[in-house]
């Protein structure tokens, strides 16, 4: 599996392929299982990880020549969806809230840096726990958006 990304990453190593890459790599990696009930909106129909895939499949379509990127502090998700990371992982991380922050920064900077980071995690520390694994695709989604000029992001309908 880390070859085919390292391959995605050397593919799509041009500039605008940010969301290719990020797309590859979601399918490469996989999606994990549903989540549960406690979700809102759309999200607790189809299940956290559906809704990913149908988020990262609508953001992969727009044409990224037609759009105008934002800064990626300016995107705001509103998804009602907040990961709680298990006090064993948390304890197995040398430094979780550099982790956290340096997961961020990597997002804030661009789709490969975030690809980077993911892979240095997992090769640091192993495959990450799902609640791990929804938090960054929270942040995929958040560099992805800011990519094609997206500023908000929300789940609207009934509640469960």
């Amino acid at each position: 599996m880390l070859q085919k990304r390292l391959e995605a990453l050397e593919e799509c190593g041009d500039l605008g392929q940010g969301l290719q890459l990020a797309e590859r790599d979601m399918t490469i990696r996989g999606f994990g299982n549903i989540f549960g009930v406690q979700q809102t909106g759309d999200i607790g129909n189809v299940g956290i990880d559906l809704f990913f895939e149908m988020l990262f499949e609508s953001l992969s379509t727009v044409d990224v020549h037609r759009t105008r990127p934002v800064p990626y502090k300016s995107v705001k998700l509103e998804l009602d969806i907040n990961p709680r990371l298990s006090s064993e992982y948390i304890n197995n991380l040398d430094n979780p809230i550099e982790i956290i922050k340096g997961a961020e920064k990597a997002a804030a900077k661009d789709t490969c840096s975030l690809v980077q980071f993911t892979v240095d995690l997992r090769r640091q520390y192993g495959k990450e726990p799902y609640a791990m694994e929804v938090l960054l695709k929270k942040l995929y989604v958040k560099r992805m958006a800011a990519d094609i000029g997206i500023t908000r992001i929300y789940v609207s309908g009934r509640k469960q």
